[in-house]
This record gives C-alpha cells, structure tokens and sequence, in this order.
C-alpha cells in the first residue's frame, strides 16, 4: 500500500513542478492520463500541495516503504505512523499553509 502512495505522491509532485513551470494544472493532470472519476480529485490536490510539502511527503512514504520491507513487525506500525502524518500534512497544505 506504502508503496502505490508513493507512485501517487511522485506522480503528484511531477506534475506539480510541471505547474511552477508554468504549465496549467488541468494540462498536467490531462498527461498523467487519470481514469475521469480521478481528474476532479487529482486537481484538487494538485492545486492544495506546494512542490515543497510533495517533496516532505515523498521523503516520509520513501522512508516508511524501506522501513516496512526491512522489518515487516515494526514496519506495520511506522507505515500507520506515516499514513496519519500524510493525512496531517494533507490538511495543513490545503489550508495554503
């Protein structure tokens, strides 16, 4: 599971790089070629995460997803540890913060 967030994560921060550069959120989210019922949704995060808050997140999941494959007992608990500081550094980027 630790594993498809990060594939999501890195996914997201490509494509919010694409929109510094310059580029409009719906293009890139139109490249990451979504099935529809996930455009609306990818937009919004797209629009909620800083490149520097992808880049955190991105670290924590790359760390977690390690952790989790070197000692499955342990790993179990630091990938819930991870998933609820995601879900916190969600909320605090889509207050802009």
């Amino acid at each position: 599971m630790l594993g498809t967030v990060l594939r999501h994560a890195l996914a997201l921060l490509k494509a919010r790089q694409g929109v510094d550069a310059g580029r409009s959120a719906r293009d890139m989210v139109a490249a990451m070629r979504l099935p529809y019922p996930r455009i609306a949704t990818t937009e919004a995060a797209l629009s909620a995460w800083s490149t520097a808050k992808l880049m955190e997140a991105v670290s924590l999941l790359g760390h977690a997803t390690l952790a989790a494959r070197r000692d499955g007992d342990l790993g179990r608990a630091g990938a819930t540890r991870a998933l609820w500081t995601l879900a916190r550094l969600g909320r605090v980027a889509g207050r802009g913060d």
